[in-house]
């Protein structure tokens, strides 16, 4: 039998985090462009600093993934 309310809850899940992944990725792309594109290297530094914590916030959720979908690591 299947229970479909946790399949919902999975399904609103996966989306949510894909979302959330995407919305980081771009704005670290998009971050690290900007400080490319400035001449000074000190106005650089927030947006270099920015897209990193944001590439480390993906980091995280990838090992946390990793975490819940290896069965040895519980």
């Amino acid at each position: 039998m299947i229970d479909w309310l946790s399949l919902l809850i999975v399904a609103v899940v996966s989306v949510g985090v894909t979302a959330l992944f995407a919305l980081l990725l771009s704005t670290a792309i998009r971050l690290l462009s900007v400080a490319r594109a400035a001449d000074d290297s000190r106005a650089a530094m927030p947006a270099t600093v920015g897209a990193w914590v944001l590439l480390g916030l993906i980091g995280v959720m990838l090992l946390i993934g990793l975490y819940l979908i290896i069965p040895q690591f519980h």
